[in-house]
This record gives structure tokens, C-alpha cells and sequence, in this order.
């Protein structure tokens, strides 16, 4: 159904788009399953951006290079990991498919959380390009917003002619800065998840943590049929209080199967719970933070840091992904080219084409390897 829909979209975009088009217009390029849209005032912000604080961009590019080579290595031993445990241990696998709305991801998930997130990174990822460029004196031809198929994006179009001319080190800061873009803010948000410094981001709206939160019941489960409910607060476990998740956890994993659970719960008092042949209870949780006066008049809820550290991690996880997949050195992506430029640059132009083309049909392996079995192992992956 979700693909249907995007299919009768891009028809009606594409008729539309044919007779709206201005005649001659070199801005607006139309084709099947893509639109560009080609923005001199987009084009004018990232210059304006590159001249300021030149020497900074400098130096992080410096840095993204060294990154961004050390990432390549870094994604093809994760995959090859990920490979060897969707053989062997599928349960402790991540699945790697491609996102396509209503088979492998909810449409609603995708317009509402993926889609939006995923435009912020990949502007990030091309607007580094573009600034990295201009830092090594290479001309941006275009800049832009994009459609294709049913991502939405910018993109940033170097100088063909200059980026060739350019010296293999500096086309391989432009090929690394996208990546490195990407995996720094990974790498910031991680920092921000962290408890510390989520509970700081929040404590303007939000008390301390007093408890943990339940977010879900598994049907059927323990929990369920002792009357808990969604957004429940547990306040003690087997008599010992709990403030955050972590406390809860290290007590709630201590459970025998078949064993009794005690649970203090303000709006229920103190219930016995039996657990299950797994010494599990069927809840999920989170830390409890309790709205500030001021904020929950202005309608902040106790779902309120749930949302937000949901949306951090997605943020956070498809940053990481774009930085890791593009990283991979397979023709078309950020990788490939970056390897070429530094096989030019060390061996010589043209001269490391094997070692190339045997790091492109590896890692194209790994992904499809990864890919393939994720799909034999989809509902062990739960997906």
C-alpha cells in the first residue's frame, strides 16, 4: 500500500512537474523518480560559510581525513563481524536491509521520524562536502534541494574539472568530510544520551529522576495481568528504592524464573508479582522524570523525555549508518573515492586499481551478505 502511494505520488509529481517546468530553465531538472531544484542562494550560503573561520575548517578537515580512512577500515570490520553473527548467533545480529517505506519500515514511521531526521543528516553530510571544497580551492557548480524516490535532501555539486585537478590529498579531505560530518554527530549525541547529560538537557523542564517509568506491557505478560498499566511509576523493587532505569535494571535482571517480584507503585501500593520462565515481567521502561510545575501547565508529560531520547538515538543511529554505509568502498560512494585518491596519491594515477576493485567486490559482498540474511533471519531479528 505505502509503496503504491509513493508510486501515484511521483506520477502526479512528474505530470505536474512537465508542465509547470520553465522552458530552458537549468534549475529545476525533472526525471523519473527524481527532482532537482538548483539554489544560487544555497550555493551563496555555503560560501559564506567556508569564509568564515577558515583556519578551523582547515584543521577539521585534517582531522575528518585521518577519521574518515580509519572509518573505512572500521565499517568493513563491523559488517564482516555483523556477517559472521547472522550466521552463527542470528539473536545478536543487527539487520541491515534498505529502507523502503511500507515493506521494511511503517509509512507512518517514515513520514513522521525517519523521513525528517534523515533530511538534517544528509544536509549535513553534503553541506561539509561543499565547505570542505571551497576550503581546498576547488568551485562549487551547484548546490541544492533534491527528491529521489522517496527521500528528500540536498546535494552539493563540486567543480568535476577542479576536483580532478585538485591534489589527491585534497579530494580526499572533500570525499572524507561528509562521513566524518555525520559520525561527529553521532559521536555528540551519544555523549548527549548518556545520563548525565540527558538529565541536564531536561532539568529546566523536568525533576530529578524518582523512579522509572513504564512505557510498554508485553500482552499476556506478568505485569499485564497484575493490573499494571502504561505510565505506571516504580518507586522500589523488592523492597530496595530505585531512581533511574540503571538501578532498576541491576535489581530486575537479579530475578529468579517462576520467582515472586515486589513492587512499590505510588498509585498502587505494594503489589507481588510472579515472573515468568525467564524471571521477566514483560515491561518496558525508562527513567521517571516528573514535569516541573511550570512545564506541565504548558502540557509537558512524564513521555516527554521518552520522545526525546527516542528521536536523540534515531538521530544519532542513522547519523552513524549514512557515515558507516557511504564510508564502504564501493563505486558511487564516499569511500570508493576516497581510496582512489589515496592509492593516486601513494602508488601513483591509475596505479592501485586491483587493490580497488578488490576492496569495492568485498565490501559489496559483505553488504548484500548482510542484506541476504537479514531476510532469512527476519523473524529471529524480530523484524
Amino acid at each position: 500500500m505505502g509503496l503504491t502511494l509513493i508510486l501515484l505520488l511521483w506520477f502526479l509529481i512528474f505530470l505536474v512537474g512537465s508542465f509547470l517546468r520553465p522552458e530552458g530553465s537549468e534549475s529545476f531538472v525533472l526525471g523519473p523518480g527524481f527532482l532537482l531544484y538548483k539554489s544560487e542562494r544555497l550555493k551563496g550560503f555555503i560560501h559564506l560559510l567556508s569564509h568564515k573561520g577558515r583556519r578551523f575548517w582547515h584543521f577539521l578537515s585534517e582531522v575528518a581525513l585521518l577519521v574518515s580512512v580509519g572509518g573505512i577500515f572500521l565499517a568493513l570490520g563491523l559488517f564482516s563481524i555483523n556477517a559472521f553473527r547472522l550466521v552463527t548467533q542470528p539473536r545478536l545480529a543487527v539487520g541491515i536491509a534498505p529502507v523502503i517505506p511500507g515493506i521494511t519500515i511503517p509509512v507512518d514511521l517514515f513520514l513522521l521520524a525517519f523521513l525528517p531526521i534523515a533530511v538534517i543528516a544528509i544536509f549535513i553530510h553534503e553541506f561539509s562536502h561543499g565547505i570542505t571544497a571551497l576550503i581546498e580551492k576547488i568551485s562549487i557548480k551547484s548546490a541544492g534541494f533534491a527528491i529521489f524516490l522517496f527521500f528528500l535532501g540536498g546535494f552539493v555539486e563540486p567543480d568535476d574539472q577542479d576536483l580532478a585537478a585538485a591534489r589527491p590529498r585534497s579530494q580526499m579531505k572533500v570525499y572524507a568530510a561528509g562521513s566524518f560530518a555525520n559520525l561527529f554527530v553521532a559521536i555528540c549525541l551519544m555523549i548527549l544520551l548518556l545520563p548525565i547529560p540527558f538529565y541536564l538537557a531536561l532539568s529546566p523542564a523536568y525533576e530529578s529522576p524518582n523512579g522509572v517509568l513504564i512505557l510498554g506491557l508485553r500482552s499476556g505478560g506478568p505485569a499485564e495481568q497484575a493490573g499494571l498499566q502504561v505510565g505506571d511509576v516504580i518507586t522500589a523493587i523488592n523492597g530496595i528504592p530505585v531512581k533511574n532505569e540503571k538501578e532498576f535494571s541491576d535489581l530486575y535482571f537479579r530475578n529468579k524464573p517462576n520467582s515472586t517480584v515486589v513492587l512499590e507503585i505510588p498509585n498502587h501500593g505494594v503489589l507481588e508479582i510472579k515472573s515468568d520462565r525467564y524471571g521477566f515481567l514483560g515491561i518496558g521502561y525508562m527513567t521517571y522524570y516528573a514535569p516541573r510545575g511550570w512545564a506541565s501547565k504548558l502540557g509537558f508529560s512524564s513521555n516527554g523525555p521518552f520522545r526525546a531520547r527516542q528521536t536523540l538515538f534515531l538521530t544519532q543511529m542513522l547519523n552513524f549508518i549514512i557515515a558507516l554505509v557511504n564510508l564502504l568502498p564501493i563505486p558511487f560512494l564516499d569511500g570508493h573515492k576516497l581510496m582512489r585518491a589515496f592509492f593516486d596519491g601513494t602508488l601513483g594515477e591509475g596505479k592501485g586499481k586491483v587493490w580497488i576493485w578488490i576492496l569495492a567486490i568485498l565490501s559489496l559482498f559483505l553488504l548484500l551478505f548482510n542484506m541476504a540474511f537479514t531476510f532469512i533471519n527476519a523473524d529471529l531479528l524480530g523484524l
